[in-house]
Formats: structure tokens, sequence, C-alpha cells
């Protein structure tokens, strides 16, 4: 499930100076064990300023240390028609951080030899033997959204929403058997077909359904024993309602309740089980060292760039801070959870709202801050020679962007303008989200493409497609100077 986040500039200055307040008894560095003086006050700010912000109908946010919940907090209501409130027990739909537990149920069955991560699609999946691209895709390329195959979940929306269509795996294997959009391996292009024939795969070499492999293989070994598909509860009380904003409140979402996702993002969970996943998973032992190694190990593409996307796992950095995880939701993120395993702090959000003000990414990138005892993020432009190796058309199979030289500033266009602003050799940020980077890559001295880091986060690759020329600055037109 894909998620394009809004975001909106003043509630995120809010979220960032609530997360950021001075405070005379807190550390300014990482703590060694216990969270910065203040802490608990700063998230509940956090998630009080994201209300405030809305539209934001509730939320939960958790923080826990070695897979141990320090801080549970819950804000607002589950449903607003009944006026039902959150509580730790609120079971939320999760939707794609579900492509974690797909990427380590698969991992666990590669282990034992199950499954082989090499094996080509044709081969785990019979309904797609006679596709001539089936037998060059391998199960890995369908983990790390590297195998060019169509995504389904958009013809399943729209059917979804115009008829109540339940999802299928047949829309999968419809989108499976359309040419790729580039050969395996030598992309990335967000895709929930991959994930949902890895589900089938999953079923098919294990001969249970794929939410019994996720509970006795993988929830109930890490003890998320509040963790299950969604459709097997659907009128269980303890369900967050999804909502979007109405003309009187808040009114439930069509995009809520989806009947039919499995692997790709059919699961739900609590707050407490979703803080607990990652620090559970690095001490079970259900995944040997060297599975999760490669769980967690960037993605390098046949054309040379490294993306920081591992078998259903988001990678990245905050100031120097290795960070994994996954996002969900569909136009918006209801869902995140980070862990940053060097400080073995993870932070999970989770929201019921579609289309609210903060999306549940940009709540956790202020927690994470507040927990990290890290100041204000603040940009440091630096003089680059030669920004118009750079400037060129970059996009992926659901669009993209032009990043233009503008006089003597470099400037992402999509719709609106901003200026970039060089923080390293290939590294980027810009002032509206400063937590936010652009890292390009160079293969043979040249720009091939751009990685998009959403508050730390990997969030997409898009391919560069061709150069654009310089364009002259318009008299007003932001420059490097100007910009900082």
């Amino acid at each position: 499930m894909t998620a394009g986040a809004p975001r909106t500039l003043a509630a995120l200055a809010a979220l960032l100076a609530t997360a950021c307040a001075p405070d005379p008894d807190a550390a300014p560095d990482t703590p060694s064990g216990a969270f910065p003086p203040g802490f608990a006050g700063r998230v509940d700010s956090i998630a009080r300023a994201a209300l405030a912000n809305g539209p934001l109908a509730g939320l939960s946010i958790a923080v826990a240390r070695d897979a141990e919940p320090v801080f549970v907090g819950t804000w607002g209501v589950a449903d607003a028609t009944s006026g039902a409130e959150i509580d730790r027990s609120t079971v939320y739909e999760i939707a794609s951080v579900t492509k974690l537990f797909t990427g380590v149920s698969a991992s666990i069955l590669a282990d034992e030899g199950v499954l082989d991560l090499d094996a080509t699609v044709s081969t785990l999946v019979p309904a797609l033997a006679g596709v001539p691209h089936a037998a060059s895709i391998r199960a890995h390329h369908l983990l790390t959204h590297t195998s060019g195959l169509e995504d389904f979940e958009p013809e399943a929306i729209d059917a979804w929403l115009d008829r109540r269509e339940p999802v299928t795996v047949e829309r999968a294997l419809d989108a499976a058997r359309r040419e790729p959009g580039f050969s395996a391996g030598a992309s990335w292009a967000y895709s929930n077909t991959g994930f949902r024939l890895v589900g089938e795969a999953i079923e098919r070499l294990t001969g249970v359904p794929f939410a019994r492999f996720v509970a006795e293989r993988v929830a109930g070994p890490l003890g998320l024993f509040d963790t299950t598909m969604c459709d097997e509860g659907p009128d269980d009380p303890r369900r967050a309602r999804i909502h979007e904003p109405g003309e009187d409140g808040f009114a439930p979402s069509p995009l809520g309740g989806h009947a039919g996702f499995t692997s790709e993002g059919g699961l739900c969970a609590t707050i407490g089980d979703l803080v607990r996943l990652p620090g559970a998973l690095a001490r079970s032992g259900i995944l040997s060292a060297a599975a999760l190694d490669r769980l967690l190990s960037p993605t390098v593409l046949t054309t040379g760039p490294v993306v920081d996307y591992g078998l259903g796992v988001r990678l990245g950095e905050v100031e120097g801070h290795r960070v994994w995880g996954h996002t969900g939701g569909m136009g918006t993120y209801w869902a995140v959870v980070i862990h940053f395993p060097e400080e073995g702090i993870t932070v999970a959000v989770l929201q019921n709202t579609e289309g609210a003000g903060e999306d549940a990414l940009t709540v956790a990138g202020a927690v994470v801050r507040a927990a990290l005892g890290l100041r204000p993020p603040r940009l440091a432009p630096r003089s680059l020679h030669d920004l118009s190796r750079f400037a060129g058309r970059y996009d992926d199979e659901g669009g993209g962007f032009d990043i233009a030289l503008v006089g003597d500033s470099l400037v992402r266009i999509r719709g609106a303008r901003h200026a970039l602003l060089p923080l390293g050799p290939r590294e980027f940020g810009w002032r509206p989200f400063p937590m936010d980077r652009f890292r390009f890559h160079e293969v043979a001295g040249e720009i091939v493409g751009v990685s998009d880091y959403y508050n730390g986060l990997f969030a997409a690759y898009f391919p560069r497609r061709h150069a654009l020329e310089p364009v002259p600055a318009p008299s007003g037109a932001p420059t490097r100077a100007s910009a900082r």
C-alpha cells in the first residue's frame, strides 16, 4: 500500500518546536540508560499538537527500549460516530507495515531451506509458469520492489471504492502477467504485486494460509498476541475506524476495512505489539544472524545504485543514527514503526485518519528527536561546483519530478518549486521539511538517479531519465545565497 503523505509547514514547525523545546534538565545527546528528562510530557505535547493541527480523530504513540515499551500514550477517538475512545487495546489497520512481517516470514522459510530467495517467480507461483518474464524475476526481486511488475493496488482500490469488490489474488496475477516496467533488478518501483505473490508462494510451500503462518511462526514467537489479519476480526469492538474529514467533523473513510488484502497490507495490530516487533525480532532467534543481516541489507541494483530497501524493510539514518522500519497507509501514512538498532530504541505511531494534517511518520520523527535528545534540524548548505550535473527528469512508474538548475540554484519542480540545498557531495536538503534528504546516485561519473528520504527513512528511488538544460533565473527566483 503506497502513501504520499501531505504535510503542512506550520504544523511541522509546531511538532518540531515541541519535540525540541528547551528543557533545563534535558541531556543534549542520546541518553545512555533513560530518555531525557521531560520526555513523556514532550511526547504528550507532540500528540496534542498533531490533534490540534488536524484533521485527526485519534492516535497512539509508543516508545520501547530493547523491545520493552517504556512509553505508551493514546489520544482521541477510535470511532467518531460512537465516541469510543482510543486506549492501549485499540486495534489499528497497519497497512504496508505488513510487508515487514512478509519479509520476516520469507526469511524464516529461506533459513529453513523451504523458500529459495533466488527461485524464479515462474517456479514459486505456478499460475505464472507460462509468462516469459516470470522466468527472470526472482523471489528477492518481489521482496525489494525491484521486479518491475506493475502494482495491482490502484485498480483494486478503484474496484473497492466503486463496487465494494474485495481484493483477490487474481488482480495481482493479472498485473504480473503484464510486461514489466523494467528488467528485474535494474531499478526500484513500489509494487504491492510482488508482496502478494510472496504470500501466495508461502501458502503453497507451507500448506497453511498466510494469516496462520504469521500467527504461528512470527507474531506468536515474538509475543505479539494482538496482531492478526484484519479480515479475521472485522467486528472486533477494539478496532479503530479509519476516518476522513467531513462537513460535520469526521466521517468513515471508504478506504478503511478493505476486504482481501493479505501479505501486501492486510494485518491489524495494537500499538504495543507494533513497538515490540523490531526489538523482539533482534533477540528472539527466529532468524539466524545471516538471515537477519540479509533482511536488513540495502539492495544493489544491476545498474549500480545501492537502494536503502531490504526485504520488506525501509532503511535510513537520522543525523548519523542508523534506522530501519516501515510505513503503511493509503493517501497518507496511518502507521509507522522505526527502530534504531545501536540505541535499542523503537518508536511506533498509529493513526486512524486519512488525510491528517500530519502523517504518522512526521509525528514519529518529532518523537524520535525527543527520544534521542536531538536539537532542531539545521541545514548548513555548502558550495558545490557544477550543480548542472544533477539537473534532469527523474521518475518511476508512478510519476516523478524535474530537478533544474535555475540561475545558480538547484530547484525541485513538482508543481511548486523548492530550492535544494547542498549538504554533501551528492546529498541535498530543503527548508520546507528539514529532516528530508535527497541522495543522488553516481555510476561511472554520471548521476543516474536519486533516493528520497522522508524524516530519515527511505521513501522512494527515482531513476534519471534525461538531463535538463540550465534555466535562466527569473527576477526574484531563489538562489543558493538567498536560500540560506
